[in-house]
This record gives structure tokens, sequence and C-alpha cells, in this order.
């Protein structure tokens, strides 16, 4: 097909009678730069418009019927999933009516529920609808508590396994409530000589003929038993002085001592004069000797002699 020429063509000469492609013919134009004819569309014999070229839109469609280019149709699907993969291996969870994801698509321990039922009926009468592995089923009537391991035999015993305390079950006394406050309170009911015994035990009485009192009963009232608190150790240590109990100007012994029982020496030397010659501290758990007087004068290898009640 020749080119159209426009000049001495009037204004709105050609129409849709006038212009037409012969059969099986493509609509050419000349391209932007004017260096080549290009192939525009062609129609074919089942009348549909073939593009020889890919068109190309400035903007996204607004309305219904405008075409869209590839890149805002690439966006819409990336937003969208497919329904064959709801629900689905490998896809995305769905959801149910109330907008939850079904427990059937739920991993098993991702969520344990507490299920009442009130006998074994029910508890028999369960379905995974309701339960799921790793649930807890408590049965009303006996007051049981049942762990699911097992969601193809929940309607036998198989599908559960009935809790145990085991180790949680051991509660110390002063933990428990309304305990009894007398012997008869226990039910024991042989305590009459028992608490009789118990009576005179730690002590002795005037007129407490039939039942002998206790040995420590003896040494309390004859004040004979020691006491913990008077009970007193001899303690002796033999300390060579280091640079850095001089540098420092004391040391430790190794027990916390009873006051004014410390006596201290150089070896070969006078014994030492408290609050002159040294003073002492509780540090901790040990007593600190300060040096004061003359044992400012000792040096790094001398020994000192420390005697001392504990």
């Amino acid at each position: 097909m020749s080119q159209i020429q426009t000049k001495f063509m009037a204004a709105d000469s050609i129409d849709g009678s006038k212009f037409k492609l012969a059969n099986a013919q493509t609509l050419r134009a000349r391209n932007f730069a004017n260096n080549a004819d290009v192939a525009l569309f062609s129609l074919t014999a089942a009348d549909l418009l073939v593009f020889n070229l890919q068109p190309t839109f400035a903007a996204d469609p607004l309305n219904a019927n405008d075409l869209a280019r590839k890149s805002w149709i690439d966006t819409q699907l990336g937003n969208y999933v497919l329904s064959s993969t709801k629900g689905a291996a490998n896809g995305v969870a769905s959801l149910d009516a109330t907008g939850l994801i079904p427990i059937a698509q739920l991993p098993p321990t991702a969520l344990e529920r507490l299920v009442i039922v009130a006998d074994q009926v029910a508890r028999f009468a369960l379905t995974i609808a309701t339960v799921q592995l790793g649930d807890t089923v408590k049965q009303t009537d006996t007051g049981a508590m049942y762990f699911v391991v097992d969601v193809a035999n929940l309607s036998n015993a198989a599908g559960y396994v009935i809790y145990t305390a085991g180790t949680a079950s051991s509660i110390a006394w002063s933990g428990i409530t309304g305990t009894p406050t007398t012997l008869a309170g226990y039910g024991i009911t042989d305590y009459a000589a028992a608490a009789k015994a118990a009576a005179v035990a730690n002590s002795i009485t005037n007129g407490v003929l039939d039942i002998a009192p206790s040995q420590n009963a003896v040494f309390n009232t004859l004040a004979l038993k020691a006491d913990a608190t008077t009970i007193v150790i001899p303690g002796r240590e033999v300390i060579t002085l280091i640079a850095g109990d001089i540098t420092a100007g004391y040391i430790e012994l190794a027990h916390p001592i009873k006051a004014n029982s410390l006596m201290i020496a150089p070896k070969g030397g006078l014994v030492q004069e408290p609050g002159v010659d040294f003073t002492e501290s509780i540090v901790v758990t040990n007593t600190r000797v300060t040096f004061a007087g003359d044992l400012l004068l000792l040096a790094a290898g001398d020994k000192l002699i420390c005697q001392y009640m504990y």
C-alpha cells in the first residue's frame, strides 16, 4: 500500500468508507525518528485485532475498561493469594466464619486449652473440632485431669493420659491449713500416757514417781548441762609476716575471737599491750589485728605468736 499523501487533501476528506486495508493487510506507520516503516496491527479472519507492537501506557488504569500496564498487573497480583494455597500444605492459613484460623490449621503445641466435660461419656465424645494434641480435659464427675496424647483415639482411653501430681503433691507442713492443735485432734487414742511422759520429760517435779524423768531433765535441773553460748575454744596462730602485712599495717586471724582474750608477741619478744601496741576489730567473720606502738617496727619475715579464745 502506498503512503497517503496529505498535500491537496481537503480537511476531513477521508472517512471510514474511503480508508480501509485490503484483505490480510497490516496497518503500517512511519516511526518517530522517520527512518523506518513499522507494522502497527492487523485484523484476523476471526475478527481479532493483533498488535504487532507492545502498547505502552503512561499511567495506571483508572476506569473498569482501561487497558493496564504489566507492571500495574504484577503489583495487583502480588497483593493477592491464590485460593488454591489457602489451608494447603506450604500455603497460607485460611479463616473461618468468625475471622479466626481453624484449629486444624494450627500446630498442636501452639495452643493448649482446658476443656471441661461432665463425665467419661462426654470425654470419649470429643473430636478434633474441640480438642487437639496437647490439650487438657477435666472430667468434673471425678475431678480427674487428662492430657490428650492421641487424637485418633479420642473415643477411648488410649487417647488420654491422666495427670499425676508426683512430687508436686509434697507440701511443707507450714503450708497446710486447718491442722489439729491437740493430740486428740489427730485421732490418736493412746496419747494419754505419752502426754504424761512428755509433761515430765524435760523437768523434775515433786511427786512424780511413776515416770522417770529424762537424763536431759536431770542435767537441766541440776544446772549441769553446758550452755553452748558459754563454750570457748582456745586458739593459737604463728603468723610469718609478709611485705603486704607490713604495708597494710594489720593481719587477720582465722576466727572472730572473744573480746580481750588476745595475747600477741613477736617471736622471742615481749607480750604486746592491747590498745597501745595493737587494736582488734571484726571484719566479716575474722578478727583484724591492727599494728600500733612497737608492732609498727616489725619487718617482713618476723613472726607473731597469737593466742586467744573463740
